[in-house]
């Protein structure tokens, strides 16, 4: 990796509103650059994280169609070492990387989510890929932890997103977390109380995860985007 300082693109709508602004951060040093999930279109990163294979595979075949590429070129994919070869290869053909990393469950009663680290290998209940892409960066050497478009599930509210005036993810419009999951646009209509109150407590995890890496862990980051984690928000860097 040529810098021990990052950038890393989780996959929330504020990175389009902020885009220029992003931009205009990455020139200002000689930052490596991270990216989460389906961010190809806001920018090329140095490592293109998907952890999750079954979104992997979805917005993969999403593009295809549009005749687009899910990772571009100059981008090295990094996957879960569960991820098959065969998956992997149906989609891209050039080099990428595997990290060995088990998720664990969720212990709601447990004051913190454990995390460890033997040799290679790593474990924790990191939520989703931002957190995991966090960990990632810190036990591969990081120093300075930059992050944007961490806005977090519920940080919009339920009409915004219903109407589509907002956001959670940076392609789509609205609710998109459940429309990735299936549901309808009826369906969310009909059950928006109840998604809802999901997306608050998943928040309410990735709260926990962040507060674990920085008081635990000392993983030294910061979210240099709007967030419903607002405590590591620094709204200080961009212009």
């Amino acid at each position: 990796m040529k810098s021990k300082k990052v950038v890393i693109f989780a996959a929330g709508h504020s990175i389009v509103e902020y885009k220029d602004a992003i931009l205009r951060y990455l020139e200002t040093d000689d930052f490596t650059t991270i990216g989460c999930k389906n961010i190809g279109s806001i920018i090329r990163p140095d490592y293109h994280c998907w952890f999750d294979s079954v979104a992997f595979e979805r917005d993969a075949e999403m593009l295809r169609e549009k005749g687009l590429f899910i990772i571009q070129k100059g981008s090295i994919p990094v996957f879960l070492q569960t991820c098959k070869r065969k998956l992997i290869r149906k989609y891209w053909r050039g080099k990428y990387k595997t990290i060995k990393c088990k998720f664990t469950t969720w212990n709601a009663k447990s004051p913190y989510p454990h995390y460890m680290k033997r040799k290679s290998k790593f474990w924790g209940a990191f939520i989703n890929t931002g957190c995991l892409s966090i960990y990632w960066a810190h036990i591969k050497g990081f120093t300075e932890i930059n992050v944007v478009g961490m806005d977090g599930y519920s940080f919009h509210s339920k009409c915004d997103l219903i109407s589509g005036e907002a956001s959670q993810h940076c392609c789509g419009k609205g609710f998109t977390f459940s429309k990735r999951k299936g549901y309808s646009e009826d369906l969310i209509k009909k059950e928006i109380d109840s998604l809802y109150e999901k997306m608050k407590y998943k928040d309410k995890k990735i709260l926990r995860t962040l507060t674990h890496f920085k008081t635990v862990h000392n993983v030294n980051f910061r979210i240099l985007t709007p967030t419903a984690y607002d405590q590591f928000y620094d709204s200080s860097i961009l212009k």
